[in-house]
């Protein structure tokens, strides 16, 4: 039988781990980014919008920070249940997925750093790679896992 106080110990361990801190810091920073980049850009030409792949690099920025930070926490509460595979997901599957979005969101903030002349692309960048790095030194079996589907 599963016993919910440890999931929701395993839970609570999971949100205060600096894995999943830094995942949140990261979206926290993507979002800040999106809003300062919007109101700076409001009143100029369209220009730098028109650039190739930007529309893109901004969806994905918008898009990826909030299921990194998910799959993260996911990724490390099912790791502390260590519960039977048939009842929990594999820890892997969720670092795998978060691994991806860090992969887009890297590629993203490159386009970003080309078609705009901003230095803090360059951190976030940055910051991106760090995040992936922590990441795949705790679940290192990341890169090999395959999620049924979507991984060939």
């Amino acid at each position: 039988r599963l016993d919910p106080g440890a999931f929701q110990a395993a839970l609570r361990c999971a949100l205060s781990d600096p894995l999943a801190e830094a995942a949140h810091d990261l979206e926290q920073q993507a979002c800040a980014w999106l809003a300062r980049w919007r109101s700076a850009w409001r009143a100029k030409a369209l220009a730098p919008v028109r650039e190739a792949g930007l529309i893109e690099a901004l969806d994905a920025l918008s898009l990826a920070p909030p299921l990194i930070a998910d799959r993260v926490v996911r990724a490390l509460w099912l790791a502390a249940v260590r519960g039977p595979s048939a009842e929990v997901e594999a820890p892997e599957g969720q670092a795998k997925t978060a691994s991806v979005a860090l992969l887009e969101l890297r590629r993203a903030w490159r386009r970003i750093a080309r078609c705009l002349p901003l230095a803090d692309a360059h951190s976030e960048q940055a910051r991106s790679e760090e995040l992936l790095a922590d990441l795949v030194a705790r679940f290192p079996r990341v890169g090999d896992f395959r999620r049924p589907g979507l991984d060939r």
